[in-house]
């Protein structure tokens, strides 16, 4: 099974700082924060899973496993994006275009290996600082107006029916 590199440093700190993260935003958050916190467990799980399966992550080539983890964090949040009530998940869903963008360069052969390493490891980082600010962001709405929607709400046909008449 692949387990990620706890002896380097920075990786350990990632990993450190990622679950202080969650754990603020579990206990504070609303549920777009925590929704967000979701769709980057199961990137996490989509990458640890698929590299236990095909093998070590590699910077050379296009990793694959990185990319399917990488399309689903897009396509998770594009849905966060469209129904949630929250400025950074523009942030959010733009980090993983770039994080995308990094995959097609180097398919390409425009990006050395390290590049390409942090081009799909950068928006991970932003989106986790993005996280916490919500989360912030969330309170202190909550403390000014008392509330805070959460979520767009969603037209039905009747009530589209029910507007126009």
């Amino acid at each position: 099974m692949y387990v990620p590199d706890f002896a380097n440093v920075m990786i350990l700190s990632l990993y450190g700082c990622a679950f202080i993260i969650a754990a603020f935003v579990i206990v504070l958050g609303d549920w777009p924060e925590r929704c967000a916190l979701a769709i980057m467990l199961l990137v996490l799980a989509t990458q640890i899973i698929g590299h236990s399966i095909f093998g070590e992550p590699v910077i050379d080539e296009t990793d694959r496993v990185v990319l399917a983890a990488d399309v689903i964090g897009f396509l998770g949040f594009s849905v966060l994006l469209r129904r949630a009530e929250r400025a950074w998940t523009i942030i959010a869903w733009v980090m993983t275009l770039v994080s995308l963008a990094g995959h097609y360069a180097q398919r390409s052969g425009d990006l050395l290996g390290v590049s390409y390493a942090e081009y799909h490891s950068l928006p991970t980082v932003v989106i986790l600082m993005l996280l916490p600010i919500g989360t912030v962001l969330h309170q202190i709405r909550l403390r000014r107006r008392g509330f805070d929607r959460a979520w767009t709400p969603v037209r039905t046909d009747s009530a589209i029916q029910a507007a126009a008449t």
